[in-house]
C-alpha cells in the first residue's frame, strides 16, 4: 500500500531523529536494523514508496530509539488509515465529507469524556 506524504515524512523525521537522538550514522544504523545504508540514505531522502520490510525495520529502530511501542502504534494508525481508505469514494467531495465526519466525532468524543470526567468527579465522595 503507497504511504501518503505525510506518513513519510513522519517516517523521515522520527528516523532523523531517533539517529541523531542515539548519535548513529547510517553505517551504525544499517549494523543495528540489518537495512543496507543506501537504503537508509534512499528513506532518510523519502525515496519509498511503501511500508516495505526495511522501512518497517527502521520504523521499529527509531521507535525503539524513541521508546515508542512500534507494533501498538504502527497498528492503530495503520487500521484508521486503512479504514477511511476502505470509506473514501476517491473524490474531493467525499473527503470533505470524512473530515467533517471526523471532525464531529472529535468534538462529540470530546465534550462527553469532560461530561462524563466532571460527572464523575462531582459524585465522589
Amino acid at each position: 500500500m503507497q504511504l501518503s506524504g505525510e506518513h513519510k515524512e513522519k517516517i523521515i523525521e522520527d528516523l532523523r531523529l531517533a539517529m541523531k537522538r542515539a548519535g548513529h550514522g547510517q553505517r551504525e544504523t544499517e549494523n543495528l536494523t540489518g537495512v543496507n545504508q543506501g537504503q537508509i540514505s534512499r528513506i532518510l531522502r523519502g525515496d519509498f514508496q511503501t511500508r516495505s520490510p526495511n522501512v518497517e525495520k527502521i520504523c521499529e529502530y527509531a521507535d525503539h530509539v524513541l521508546g515508542r511501542d512500534s507494533a501498538r502504534h504502527y497498528s492503530v494508525q495503520q487500521r484508521l488509515t486503512d479504514a477511511v481508505i476502505e470509506v473514501w469514494d476517491g473524490t474531493d467531495e467525499g473527503a470533505d465529507d470524512l473530515l467533517r465526519l471526523l471532525y464531529l466525532v472529535k468534538k462529540f468524543t470530546g465534550a462527553t469524556r469532560h461530561g462524563r470526567a466532571k460527572h464523575e468527579a462531582s459524585s465522589s465522595p
